[in-house]
């Protein structure tokens, strides 16, 4: 009962975290495929998330815009080639954002809290 509370926060959060950053569910896996493998050919990133190319560049042209991700081209060809725009964040460059941290809270996943509103930050 505790893990599925726990997931409803979860989904609540990142329906607001979408809300907040003006970003659709896809959008933001799009950033995390880029994020995790560096950049993607846009051929794979439709394989990927199984969509019509048309339909992968309204998502992906509002990224652009706001600076979240780049168009390339495979040098071999010409292909359209998206990357982050950020470094990832496992680059140790000295202009890496520093990453955010989670608040705390009580619960653990072990513990035997029968609701997560009994979870307070520390």
């Amino acid at each position: 009962m505790l893990l599925a509370l726990l997931g409803q926060e979860a989904m609540r959060r990142l329906g607001a975290a979408h809300t907040a950053h003006n970003l659709k569910p896809r959008q933001l896996q799009i950033l995390g495929l880029l994020h995790d493998h560096g950049g993607l050919p846009q051929r794979e990133l439709v394989q990927t998330l199984g969509v019509d190319p048309s339909i992968l560049v309204t998502l992906l042209n509002p990224l652009e815009a706001d600076g979240l991700v780049a168009r390339g081209a495979t040098p071999t060809t010409a292909a359209a080639t998206w990357s982050p725009s950020r470094p990832p964040a496992n680059d140790s460059s000295p202009t890496r954002r520093p990453r955010r941290s989670r608040p705390r809270t009580s619960c653990s996943p072990r513990s035997t809290t029968s609701s997560a509103s009994d979870c307070a930050p520390y």
